[in-house]
C-alpha cells in the first residue's frame, strides 16, 4: 500500500483522458517493485503507520477543537434561528452590505500576474490561484481580516487571512456595523444560519443564494461585549489549532522523508 502511495507523481504524469483520466494495466505492469525481506516490510509498516497514527490523532484533535468552538457558539447564545434567549434581532441589510466581486471570463484569469484571484474552491479544496494584472475600483478587493461569504455552489463565511487579493463574484464581501457585531461573532453566527440558508437556495447546476434574498435574513445581536468575550475564547481556540497544524506539518514531513527513502 505505501509502495503505491509512494508512485503518486506517476499516477499523475502517466495518466491519459479527458472526462476521466487513467493509467493503463500495461504501464502499471511495468513498475518494478523492491522486495526487501518480509520482516524488513514489516518494519517499515510499523515506521509508517506509527507516523500516520500521529497525523490522524492530531487532526481528531483540530476536529475536536471545531466540535468545541460551535459548542460555545451555542451554550452562549442558543440556536440563532429559534432565538430561544431573545436577543435583539436585526434585518442582515440593516447591519450589513454585501459586495459582489468580480465576474471573469476564462481568457482573463492568468497563471501569474500582479493579484490572486479568489475563488469560491479556494476556501474548499482548491489550493491553486488564477492571478490577474487589471486595475479595478476599491470594492473588488479585499485585504488581510475581511469577512467574506461564499454563496455560490459551496456556502460559509471566513475571515480572509493574506495579502490582498481579486475576489470572484461568487464571493460576497460583508461590510458591517463594527459598533453593533463582531466579527469572529458573526462570521459564526452566518456559518451556523448557513443550514437555514441552505433551504432558500436557487439553481440545480450551481445553486446558490440570492443577495435580496440574504438580506432579508433576521440576525440576532446579543450585547457586544459578550460577542467580543466569544472572540477571545474563539481566538484561543485558534492559537491551539495553528499550534496542532504546525506539528501535523512537522509530522508529515517527516512521513515523507521515510517514503522518499524507502521507496525512491
Amino acid at each position: 500500500m505505501y509502495f503505491l502511495h509512494s508512485l503518486s507523481d506517476f499516477w499523475e504524469i502517466e495518466a491519459k483522458g479527458v472526462a476521466q483520466k487513467g493509467v493503463y494495466l500495461k504501464q502499471v505492469g511495468k513498475i518494478p517493485i523492491p522486495v526487501p525481506p518480509l520482516s524488513e516490510q514489516q518494519q517499515i509498516v510499523e515506521e509508517l503507520d506509527l507516523l500516520n497514527g500521529i497525523i490522524e490523532k492530531k487532526k481528531a484533535q483540530l476536529k475536536e477543537l471545531d466540535h468545541l468552538a460551535q459548542s460555545l457558539f451555542y451554550e452562549m447564545f442558543g440556536d440563532p434561528i429559534t432565538n430561544e434567549k431573545g436577543w435583539e434581532v436585526k434585518k442582515l441589510k440593516d447591519v450589513s452590505t454585501l459586495l459582489n466581486g468580480r465576474a471573469y471570463k476564462q481568457n482573463e484569469l492568468l497563471s501569474e500576474g500582479k493579484y490572486k484571484v479568489l475563488r469560491v474552491g479556494n476556501f474548499f479544496t482548491n489550493s491553486s490561484y488564477y492571478y490577474s494584472d487589471l486595475e479595478l475600483e476599491d470594492n473588488k478587493y479585499c485585504d488581510n481580516g475581511d469577512l467574506l461569504f461564499a454563496w455560490s455552489a459551496s456556502f460559509g463565511a471566513f475571515i480572509w487571512h493574506g495579502k490582498k487579493v481579486i475576489y470572484h463574484y461568487h464571493i460576497w464581501k460583508v461590510l458591517f456595523d463594527e459598533k453593533v457585531l463582531n466579527k469572529i461573532y458573526y462570521q459564526y453566527l452566518l456559518n451556523t444560519m448557513t443550514k437555514s440558508f441552505m433551504n432558500d437556495v436557487h439553481g440545480i447546476g450551481m445553486v446558490h443564494l440570492t443577495k435580496v434574498g440574504m438580506e432579508q435574513y433576521m440576525l440576532p445581536v446579543p450585547p457586544l461585549a459578550l460577542q467580543q468575550q466569544f472572540a477571545s475564547k474563539i481566538e484561543a481556540i485558534e492559537k491551539q489549532k495553528e499550534l496542532i497544524k504546525q506539528s501535523i506539518t512537522e509530522v508529515e514531513t517527516l512521513f515523507n522523508s521515510r517514503m522518499d527513502y524507502y521507496f525512491n
